[in-house]
This record gives structure tokens, C-alpha cells and sequence, in this order.
């Protein structure tokens, strides 16, 4: 069973991290921390002071930290390097701010599943160790994105990236379907339309809402579940890893993921910080925490679909395990 530290105030989070990265990592190592620099009008991903903050603390510990973010596939202003950099450093995320290298690179080594071929980033490969830290909050595709979500969007390629939601895309079987229009409604991204009593596919981007919302079970996913391809995507950014430490921040809660100009509204209150050495642990612990703090899963709610299926596969695919100790301190 996972241990996973639950702290909700910053200082003695900050307090209890440095604890952790002084007995997991060694003096001399290069540590990388993984974080989402937010897109370029995202108002809510987690800031390049509170990241200052950790850089300070590594270097203290005779770490050498470089934070490091990969280029997306959609358009906007992360889908290349330099764009990828330009947006982090308006967001803060410069060397000058950070104490440290803000790295964006496209190479990668490749890592083999069982539906892909997973090209993770190299730099992170190579790194001696990562911090993956993560702001939990609402996704689009997923319903929720921490841990998991940050492995597998953060860790890989655009190539990559676009083959976990291409295998995710729905498939009509137009003999079951009786028109009743609920995939219509279901679409978050507006891509489906019915004609002559028919969805109509405009593109998918694989959430798999309309497939999961179905009554008829007439539509079904091309390869897997864009979630489970999420959970199966991380397990390969871990295999190619080394020495990896989870942070979560479940702060700034929004309805949307930190990759949307537009994140949304908040849908809970800020419940604080989890750390830990287990993704699917530390995912599980958010999601439920949150929803104990809400009375509610606001995640289901706000989306409109099951919120912990990449967690479930996570641990059938040994990512990690949804048991845990929570310590609160």
C-alpha cells in the first residue's frame, strides 16, 4: 500500500518536500521537474514562483534542477519549441526567473506498449530523476488530470500525444442507433451533428463521451479508451524513467485542463497538497479528497462521465495501486 503525505498549507508542504527530495535524491543528480507552464491565456496553471521556490530548495540540496516542458499537438501557443518557450517565459518560466534551465526539446527514446510506441521525451529519459508535479483538476477527455494525465501528455511527443487520442475515436455501428441525438449533446468540443437522424462526425479528439453516454451501445472506441490509453502512455514515460517523485497540487480547481486559454470556472475549494512515490495512488487520493470535501464528485458532474478510469487501468496495467495510507501532516 502507497504512503501519500497530505499537507493543505504551502509552507509546511514546502517544509515536508524538501524532507522527501533530500532522502530520495542524491547531491550531484540532475532532477527535472515536470510542469505544466500553462497555455498562453490559462490564468490557473501552477506559477513560476511557486516553482522558483522548489528550484531554490534543490539547489540547497545540491540537486541540479532544470524544469522541463514538451510542445503540444493542437495548435496555439505551445505546438512548437520556441513557441513552447516564448509562452513559458511570459508565464514566468525563464532561466533568468526560475534559478535554473527551462528546457523544451522534441527528442525523444522510444518506449513500446501494447498498443503503441510511445516516443518519450529524451531529456527527461536521461535525467537522474523527475519531480512530476501536477495540478489536479476537471479534463475535457478524461474528467480529471493529475498525475496520470501529466505522465502521459507531459512526458511524450506531439506524434505520440495525437496517437493516444486517435485510438481513443469513436466508431458508428449505424445499425444500433435509433437517432436519439444524446452523442450530439454529449460532445464537449460541438463536433457532432445529426443528420438525417444520424451523427455526423465534424473530427474526435477520443474523450469518448458519446461512446460512454450511448444507450444503444452503438458506438464503440477504434483501438482503447482514450483513458486507459492515458494510464498506458504513463506506464511507458515511468519505464523509460528514473527515480520518480509525485507532487500534487490540488489548488485552483477548474472545470477545464491547464492546456485551455479558457479553463473555466472553479468547482472546489482549494484542498492543499499530496505527495508521494505512486501515481495512480496519489490520483486517487486527489479525486478523493476533493470529492469528500465537496460532498460531491464535481469532476462527473462538470463532465458528465466516469472520472477514475485511468486510474482503474492505471493499476490493472501496473502503473501503481489505488490503495493508500493517507498521513496528514
Amino acid at each position: 500500500m502507497a504512503e501519500i503525505i497530505y499537507i493543505k498549507e504551502e509552507g509546511p508542504f514546502l517544509e515536508e518536500l524538501r524532507q522527501q527530495l533530500d532522502s530520495f535524491y542524491k547531491p550531484g543528480q540532475d532532477v527535472a521537474i515536470k510542469v505544466h507552464v500553462g497555455e498562453k491565456h490559462n490564468k490557473f496553471h501552477i506559477k513560476a514562483d511557486f516553482v522558483k521556490k522548489i528550484v531554490a530548495m534543490m539547489k540547497e540540496l545540491g540537486l541540479k534542477p532544470f524544469v522541463f516542458e514538451s510542445v503540444v499537438v493542437y495548435a496555439g501557443g505551445r505546438d512548437t519549441v520556441e513557441k513552447c518557450l516564448a509562452t513559458a517565459k511570459e508565464h514566468g518560466y525563464s532561466e533568468e526567473n526560475l534559478g535554473c534551465p527551462m528546457v523544451v526539446d522534441n527528442d525523444y527514446v522510444e518506449q513500446k506498449t501494447e498498443h503503441f510506441t510511445i516516443q518519450v521525451c529524451r531529456r527527461l529519459a536521461e535525467a537522474d530523476g523527475i519531480l512530476v508535479l501536477s495540478h489536479f483538476k476537471g479534463h475535457d477527455c478524461s474528467g480529471i488530470g493529475g498525475a496520470i494525465k501529466n505522465l502521459c501528455m507531459g512526458f511524450i511527443t506531439p506524434k505520440s500525444k495525437e496517437d493516444v487520442h486517435d485510438a481513443g475515436y469513436a466508431v458508428l455501428d449505424e445499425s444500433k442507433c435509433t437517432g436519439c441525438g444524446i452523442c450530439e449533446k454529449s460532445c464537449p468540443f460541438n463536433l457532432i451533428t445529426m443528420e438525417d437522424s444520424k451523427p455526423k462526425f465534424k473530427a474526435c479528439y477520443g474523450c469518448e463521451k458519446c461512446i460512454l453516454n450511448c444507450p444503444e451501445k452503438a458506438l464503440s472506441v477504434k483501438t482503447l479508451l482514450f483513458d486507459c490509453g492515458l494510464a498506458e502512455a504513463a506506464r511507458a514515460a515511468v519505464a523509460a524513467c528514473s527515480n520518480l517523485f509525485y507532487v500534487n497540487v490540488m489548488n485552483n480547481v477548474t472545470k477545464h485542463c491547464d492546456c485551455s486559454d479558457d479553463a473555466g470556472p472553479i468547482i472546489a475549494k482549494d484542498a492543499g497538497f499530496l505527495l508521494g512515490t505512486d501515481p495512480v495512488a496519489i490520483d486517487k487520493a486527489s479525486h478523493d479528497i476533493i470529492v469528500e470535501n465537496e460532498g460531491k464528485d464535481v469532476f462527473k458532474e462538470a463532465h458528465g462521465r466516469p472520472t477514475t478510469l485511468q486510474i482503474k487501468h492505471g493499476e490493472k496495467i501496473g502503473l501503481g495501486e489505488q490503495k493508500y495510507e493517507l498521513v496528514r501532516k
